[in-house]
């Protein structure tokens, strides 16, 4: 997973080391959002939506990348829309017994510097927050994110009409944007959707945006961007060159390994023929963190990897390879 030499820049084998554990194939938290045509479909329908106020949902199963299709578009949507403002909040799987427990959660996320206090007390601080955030602003309009959304409760989704209805009031608009797993969010808006919470779910479950899966043309452009992106920022090192130097002095790529890959996927059973012969991307980034973590044992003076690596982690994959 290092480069045991030092190079011309002075880059010994300590700073390879270092660099690689956080790379971001191998550490999810320094990822950013690569934009390939899933992601840039996603992002065009959601942006539609919010531009004209429309809460909407994802639901998919796991590993299709609803977290990675949030995380686009909160990267995005500012810089394209202006200041809107743009609010994150990850439901807690295993919450408290109260329905307060969502409430401060949702005052700790706005930074309120105080989450004490009864329901009423807390509904009213977390309203003038966020009238707060957006009263100054061109939008006067808040986009709220909730991650983990199947694990909302029923009350939580009152709780986020109450907040709404009462920001109108304030002329500023609240769109709700909800990711969360399939079929635990239907499960939860079928139980809005009975008669008396049926309010909760024409707004917030009304427009479902889907995610769509990788096909073997998207995983060759998600393979060139790769390709493209630069680890450590300012090196002139790209993800390819970083675990794989000698390789590409050759002309190696991993665009250019895209068939190996999806055959790989396909022997190791991960291609979806029911979906159109696609594939998660969860995954493609495992497979791809397997190849990182083994990079040393295969990088050589040739522009091609071997099969038997790419076989190798699509397997791991498929959870039939031993560790």
């Amino acid at each position: 997973m290092t480069n045991n030499a030092t190079d011309s820049k002075g880059r010994g084998p300590e700073w390879w080391r270092q660099q690689a554990i956080c790379h971001p194939l191998l550490a999810k938290h320094n990822r950013t959002p690569l934009w390939t045509p899933p992601v840039e479909q996603f992002y065009t329908r959601a942006k539609w939506l919010i531009l004209q106020r429309h809460s909407f949902y994802v639901d998919e199963p796991t590993g299709e990348g609803k977290s990675a299709v949030a995380s686009a578009l909160v990267d995005r949507i500012q810089r394209d829309l202006g200041d809107i403002v743009t609010i994150v909040y990850c439901t807690q799987n295993k919450q408290g017994p109260s329905v307060r427990s969502f409430y401060k959660g949702f005052l700790d996320t706005v930074g309120s510097p105080s989450t004490s206090g009864e329901t009423w007390d807390l509904q009213a601080r977390a309203r003038r927050r966020l009238v707060a955030l957006a009263s100054e602003t061109t939008w006067r309009t808040i986009l709220l994110v909730i991650d983990e959304a199947q694990a909302l409760l029923v009350d939580d989704l009152e709780f986020a009409k109450d907040i709404q209805n009462q920001l109108e009031r304030e002329n500023i608009d609240l769109v709700v944007a909800l990711f969360g797993e399939s079929p635990m969010l239907e499960l939860v808006s079928a139980s809005a959707g009975q008669a008396k919470h049926h309010a909760c779910f024409d707004r917030f479950t009304h427009r479902r945006i889907p995610i769509d899966g990788y096909n073997r043309e998207s995983l060759a452009c998600l393979l060139k961007l790769m390709d493209a992106s630069i680890w450590p920022a300012g090196s002139d090192l790209t993800w390819s060159c970083f675990f794989f130097p000698r390789a590409t002095a050759r002309g190696f790529s991993f665009e250019r390994q895209a068939g190996h890959v999806w055959h790989a996927l396909q022997e190791a059973k991960l291609i979806r023929s029911h979906d159109n012969d696609t594939v998660v991307a969860r995954r493609i980034f495992e497979l791809m963190g397997y190849v990182a973590a083994n990079a040393e044992h295969y990088d050589a003076d040739c522009p091609d990897l071997d099969d038997q690596l790419w076989m190798d982690a699509a397997l791991f994959c498929a959870g039939e390879q031993h560790v």
